[in-house]
Formats: structure tokens, sequence, C-alpha cells
């Protein structure tokens, strides 16, 4: 990027007496500019201090100066004329971000501008035809609201009312909602009963979405507004979330008296509330509450995901505490009960891991079944690893050899891949050639394919 020389301020001229007075504005000093990207960068500039003129005045001697900048130049001009009401300026700077070549990034937050441009100079036809011919590239949700308004500005209220509708419920914590929330407001009362219903997946949608943004207190409102007009499960669902809204608002009593009065009929809503109970009871300090309801899981929902998950946490904090006796019952039964789910292969590992750390019986089968059944787990390095070592505490060198070897070429640069290098100086692994059956053993399992990165040679 060429470099700014910017313009020496005047000096000041001496007087004899000081005057207090209020300064004087000075207008801004234009800064001289030598190479097109420094030129570009102070068009850039003078569009962020509100010098719209100048931004269109630089932005146009950056393009001429270097061609191959034209689109970025371009798009800052084209914003510039945006601000300035020039709008079939707008058009003729955006059209040159259209026609590059190759295609620019930029075109589609051009496309966005042109499409403004058009809706502000009542030119809604134009713009439809934009917005659909460059809707993929028009980020979003920006595009799907542009096209809501476009739909409005041409008359079809119900298309239009569709798509402020998925802006509103697909991306609720975006700008964009806020704009999409007054559209349907009006839209509402327009359209009366030919107004598009709402589907229940997408008012939970919504609520959901307000929880993954850490937004529980706008999730209670969303699912407030929802269960009126709710039926069967997804009503159970938004019944049972509401109090989920108050744990992690930090209202776990709240929470915890809400959902222990709740009664559900769906299974999955039932299932859910339960696991929810055991994470406000443990919050709480309620340790004795926990059991009782871990029961309630296994008895009426013992398939259940939320069941799964509930046993996973409750065990890892009690390993945590290093309570033994709770948390190696919950992984035996997590791994017993969902023996091939993939979210169970913690339970697995650490149910095997425990054994070989104890050097119980089961440990090379357990060690061996996990290899197995969860080869893409992140654990199966260690259990690689540790069903090596065992070979080795067995005396059965060759095992371990094809362990270590299968370890380090399959599982580079891991951790475990290192150790296992380490053990390979050991003179009696060294020594030994890979065992037959256990090759067999690994030939067969159902590695995940994985990226091959370039040598590190």
């Amino acid at each position: 990027m060429g470099a700014l020389l910017l313009a020496a301020p005047p000096r000041a001229h001496k007087s004899k007496r000081v005057v207090k007075r209020a300064p004087r504005p000075k207008p801004p000093q234009a800064p001289k500019a030598v190479g097109a990207a420094g030129v570009l960068a102070v068009a850039q500039h003078q569009l962020d201090q509100g010098n719209f003129n100048a931004a269109v005045d630089y932005a146009a001697a950056a393009a001429r100066k270097a061609p191959v900048l034209n689109d970025y130049a371009q798009y800052v001009r084209a914003e510039a004329e945006y601000k300035l009401k020039n709008y079939p300026e707008v058009a003729r700077a955006a059209t040159q971000v259209f026609n590059q070549d190759p295609v620019s990034p930029l075109l589609g937050p051009a496309a966005a501008l042109a499409v403004n441009a058009d809706l502000d100079s009542d030119n809604p036809k134009h713009a439809l035809e934009l917005v659909k011919k460059y809707f993929d590239r028009i980020p979003q949700p920006e595009a799907t609201l542009l096209l809501a308004r476009t739909f409005m500005a041409n008359g079809d209220l119900t298309p239009a009312a569709e798509y402020f509708q998925r802006v509103y419920y697909s991306y609720p914590v975006a700008k964009e909602a806020a704009d999409a929330a007054k559209a349907l407001v009006s839209l509402k009362a327009r359209l009366g009963e030919a107004y598009p219903q709402v589907t229940p997946a997408a008012m939970l949608g919504r609520a959901e979405k307000m929880f993954q943004a850490r937004r529980p207190v706008d999730a209670t409102t969303e699912l407030a507004a929802a269960i009126p007009q709710l039926g069967g499960a997804q009503r159970d669902l938004a019944r049972v979330r509401l109090g989920e809204a108050d744990f992690f608002a930090g209202k776990a009593q709240s929470a915890f008296e809400y959902l222990t009065a709740l009664k559900v009929d769906d299974a999955e809503a039932d299932a859910e509330r339960l696991l929810y109970l055991i994470r406000c009871a443990r919050k709480l300090d309620r340790d004795a509450n926990v059991k009782p309801l871990l029961d309630q899981l296994e008895q009426r929902h013992p398939g259940s995901g939320w069941r799964l998950e509930a046993l996973i946490f409750v065990a890892d904090q009690a390993r945590i505490q290093n309570d033994s006796s709770t948390y190696l019952p919950l992984y035996r039964a997590c791994a017993a009960s969902f023996s091939s789910d993939p979210k169970a292969a913690w339970c697995h590992w650490r149910v095997a891991f425990e054994s070989y750390r104890k050097g119980g019986a089961d440990s090379f089968d357990l060690l061996h079944s996990y290899i197995e059944r969860f080869p893409a787990s992140s654990d199966v390095t260690n259990a690689l690893y540790f069903l090596g070592r065992l070979s080795e505490r067995k005396k059965e060198f060759t095992a371990a050899r094809a362990c270590y070897d299968e370890l380090i070429a399959r599982f580079p640069n891991t951790y475990y891949a290192t150790v296992a290098q380490d053990r390979l100086k050991e003179p009696a692994v060294k020594a030994a050639l890979p065992s037959a059956p256990m090759l067999e053993f690994l030939r067969a399992v159902a590695w995940p394919l994985r990226e091959v990165f370039p040598s590190f040679a």
C-alpha cells in the first residue's frame, strides 16, 4: 500500500496579547497520497469521516491509478454515492463490481447496496430482479430481508411476510430481525386471515437460538408467546424449556420448583425435564435428589438421549470430586445402555481406562472393544497406546509393537504417538516383530478417512 503523505498544518501567527476565546474549528485538510492503494485508503477514510464527495473523488482516482483495484474502488464510491442519494451513480459503480473478472469478493455487498438504492428511488421491480439474481452472493440474513422488502415494495404481501418470518425466526439475534419484526406487525394487519401461519418448529427454533446466544430471558419471552399457539409434543417441550430458561438465567431454585410440579405427556419432553431437574439439584447442592431422578430416567426413558446426557453429566462431576463409587457405576450404566452410540464413547473409555489403571482382568477386552467400536473417537489414540502398554505388561512385546506402529503411522503428531516412539526404544519392543493376530485385528478396524498433510521434511 502506498505511503500517505499528510500536509503539514499551517503555522500559527504570533500575537502580543493572549485573548481567551473558544477555538474555531479548522476545515479538514485533504491528505495527499502516493500510490493507488494509498488513494483508496484515503477514500475509505473520507467515507468513514462522512466526507462523501471527497470519498467519491478519491475512489475514482484510485480506480484510474490501478484497474486491478477497480472493484474495491467502485464499492467505496457506491457507498459514498448512496449516502449522497445519487442512486443512478450507485448503480453505475455497482455494475462495475458485478462485471469484475474474476468474480469480486465484494459482489454480494455491492448487490445489496444496489438493491437498497433501487428501493429508495422507487424502482422495486429492478430491485427484485437484482436481489433474485444475486441472492446467493448477498450475506445472510441481509439477502432474505432484502427479498422480503422487494416483495413488499412490489405489492406481493404474502411472500413478503413469509420471508420476513424467515428472518425473524431463523436469525433472532441479528439486527435484521428487528426490521423484520416491524414489517410483520404491518403485514399482519394488512393481510388479516391471509397472513401466513408460523410453524411450531419455527417458534421453538427461535427460542432455541436465544438459548444458544445465552439470552435465556429472551427465550422465556418467546416460549411464553408460543405456548398458547402450540399443541401436543411441541407444547410439552416449550413448557419444559420455560424451566430451562430459568435455570440458565441463574434461577435454579425457581427452575427446580417449576419443573418438579410440571406434568407432561410427551416422553422426550419428560426425559428432558428430568435431566434439568438433575442439573438444578446439582446446582443447589441437593445431591440426595439426584439418584431418585436418575432412577426415574432409567425406569421411564431407558434409551433416551437425555438419560445418556444425564449419566455423563453426573458421572463427570463425581469424577472431578474423585468419587469413584458414584462415577464408575454411572459410566458402566452409560456404556451398557448405549453400547454403540458415539456420544457414549466417553463412558466406554472411562470404564476401559479405569480397568487398565486398576489391573482389571477385563482391561484387554475393554480396550480391544473400544478401538473396534469407536475408531473415530478422540480417545482412540489413548486406547491404542494403553493396549500396547498392557501387552508389554503381559510380556507380549510383539503385540505391543503392532499397537505402537499403528498409532505412529495412523495418528502422527499426537501426544500418544510421541510417547509410543519412546516405547519403541525399549530393547524388548524394539527387537520384536509385530504380531500377526494384533495386525489382523488392527487392519479389520473401520478407521475413518483422515486428511493427509504435506510432509514436514
